[in-house]
């Protein structure tokens, strides 16, 4: 062999010990990021970091996760939803007092998104005439801010009210949590062809659903002041609409706020006419209160509890029903038109869905003059 043969063997054989050094690392560099890959990715579906706080952070893992309160607690949504995130359940704790009424007076109604384009008339149609009909459109978490600086939002619906104006407005206060209040779509309360505002609508009264100023969530604490801010919202309210006939529907915390805070405060706002359903509790106002001797005569209340809605099934023992009792009891030694229906078998959570049924009959019963 010649040595230019030998040389020429030799240049080839270096040649591929220097190729095959960066390849191999190269491969074996990929091999590691691949592995790295699928470590990183089976860590977080297993729930094990990131995922499981974003999980424990959603609205519906905390409508499913409640903390202990009277009724479900649900996180505040800016913007009412289409569909239900969860289904609401009993209440976790019972108010246990309430406080005293407030002294404040009633704010004077401030300016609302949507407002109408012209002032509705008060008076009757004539028979030569076209029904009046209402200028306001339907709202949804429209701000209100009363006159001590109170703030919340509400939804207001008009379109349901067939070929005239309203000729009251039903004003619906939900429980803790605001299930009801945050998807009113749904048929637990608002929505459906057997919700409140169908129900009311195909009886002429427009439907105005409230958000509680409170934090917690709920209208039974920090009650004075939430009954002060429901009773200027409605004023204003019925102020555009050009209506004073006014019928509540309350359910669980709504019921208490109406039956402990509301009435015993502000019965003078309700003295025009109209009635309350009581649903899931509602009971006796603490101390005493004066209530408008023009309320007691021309304000039916109904208190709807079921029979099975006594504590029993309940995570705190909350026993609605005897509250319900003694709100009605209360009520009608004082010279009001109270009743109290108990539906069997019923419990705190059936009653969803059954708020447009039970104010429907009420309407039926007591029809606007």
């Amino acid at each position: 062999m010649t040595p230019r043969v030998t040389l020429r063997r030799v240049g080839t054989a270096l040649t591929v010990l220097a190729l095959s050094a960066p390849l191999g690392a190269t491969v074996a560099a990929a091999h590691s990021w691949s592995e790295g890959r699928s470590s990183s990715a089976t860590s977080y579906q297993s729930g094990s970091n990131g995922h499981d706080r974003y999980e424990r952070n959603h609205p519906w893992w905390k409508r499913s996760n409640p903390t202990p309160t009277r009724t479900p607690s649900r996180p505040a949504p800016t913007t009412p939803t289409t569909t239900p995130t969860s289904s609401p359940t009993k209440p976790t704790s019972s108010p246990t007092s309430s406080t005293s009424a407030p002294t404040r007076p009633t704010s004077s109604p401030t300016s609302s998104t949507n407002a109408p384009t012209s002032t509705p008339s008060t008076s009757s149609p004539s028979t030569t005439s076209p029904p009046r009909v209402t200028t306001i459109k339907d709202r949804l978490s429209a701000p209100y801010t009363d006159k001590a600086g109170t703030r919340s939002t509400y939804h207001l619906y008009t379109s349901k009210v067939a070929n005239s104006a309203p000729v009251g407005l039903v004003v619906y206060l939900d429980g803790d949590g605001m299930y009801g209040h945050r998807n009113p779509n749904t048929s637990w309360a608002l929505g459906g062809s057997g919700g409140v505002v169908a129900q009311a609508g195909a009886r002429g009264y427009a439907t105005l659903s409230i958000m509680t100023p409170s934090r917690d969530n709920t209208f039974w604490t920090n009650g004075s002041v939430n009954a002060a801010y429901v009773a200027s919202l409605i004023q204003s309210v019925r102020s555009e609409l050009g209506v004073q006939r006014t019928w509540l529907v309350g359910y669980s915390g709504g019921s208490q706020l109406i039956t402990k805070f509301l009435l015993p405060a502000h019965s003078s706002v309700f003295a025009a006419g109209g009635g309350a359903v009581i649903t899931g509790g509602g009971g006796a106002p603490g101390g005493s209160a004066a209530i408008d001797a023009a309320l007691k005569s021309g304000f039916p209340m109904l208190w709807y509890t079921g029979s099975a809605d006594n504590g029993a099934n309940s995570s705190d023992g909350y026993n609605a029903l005897a509250d319900a009792r003694r709100g009605q009891s209360w009520y009608a030694s004082r010279g009001f038109a109270a009743t109290l229906e108990v539906p069997a078998g019923v419990d705190h959570s059936d009653l969803g869905t059954r708020f447009g049924s039970v104010l429907a009959g009420q309407l039926a019963k007591h029809p606007a003059r």
